[in-house]
């Protein structure tokens, strides 16, 4: 910024011509008139990026600055009114600047030029949209009847069950009585067929 001091040329008053002279000499004078702050140099933000600016995506901008011999740059976010906090290794100090938005919102970048000690400045207003989330199922798209699926997991393994002895009970560890057969014992012929199977046949036993 440069201070420029404006002045107004007046005529003054007629005098005599000078000898040899065909025309009157005049006389001027400098009325000053106002003073005025003038801009060392002038800095504008430009949008690089077309289309619609959406969370995830880089955003390109530039910039030109007009009057400045050795201009330094610094460029700064804010999102909805608070600090943006830029991703390490973002390069702020360029006559180009590139960020990802990483969620929807109002965006402010500002650029501030300084050169010999004078600044100057601009800020652009940068409106992202929100993407909506998308669903994504692994795993083979060909599936077999009667096959599990490899993408689901596996049916947990059986425990083996363990077998108490038949000769103790779970309770008092008394000794089971042993078990009990299946098989039946001949059947004994009655006494009477005995003794009939034995006599002569013609006579009645004797009792």
């Amino acid at each position: 910024m440069s201070l420029m001091r404006s002045f107004s040329l007046l005529s003054g008053a007629r005098k005599r011509p000078a000898a040899g002279s065909r025309r009157p000499a005049r006389l001027l004078r400098l009325e000053a008139l106002e003073d005025r702050l003038v801009l060392s140099h002038t800095a504008a933000i430009s949008l690089v990026t077309t289309g619609a600016l959406v969370e995830g995506s880089a955003v390109a901008l530039n910039s030109t600055v007009v009057g400045a011999a050795d201009p330094t740059y610094a460029w700064s976010v804010t999102r909805d009114g608070s600090a943006y906090t830029l991703p390490a290794g973002s390069v702020t100090d360029a006559s180009t600047f590139n960020f990802t938005p990483t969620d929807d919102g109002s965006y402010a970048v500002s650029l501030t030029v300084t050169d010999g000690g004078e600044t100057a400045g601009d800020s652009e207003t940068l409106v992202v949209a929100n993407v909506a989330p998308t669903a994504s199922v692994t795993g083979s798209g060909v599936g077999v009847r009667g096959k599990r699926s490899p993408s689901r997991s596996a049916p947990p393994t059986p425990r083996p069950r363990t077998r108490r002895p038949a000769s103790a009970t779970p309770s008092t560890g008394a000794t089971a009585p042993p078990p009990r057969s299946s098989a039946r014992p001949p059947a004994t012929a009655p006494a009477w067929r005995s003794a009939t199977s034995s006599a002569t046949p013609g006579r009645t036993p004797s009792r």
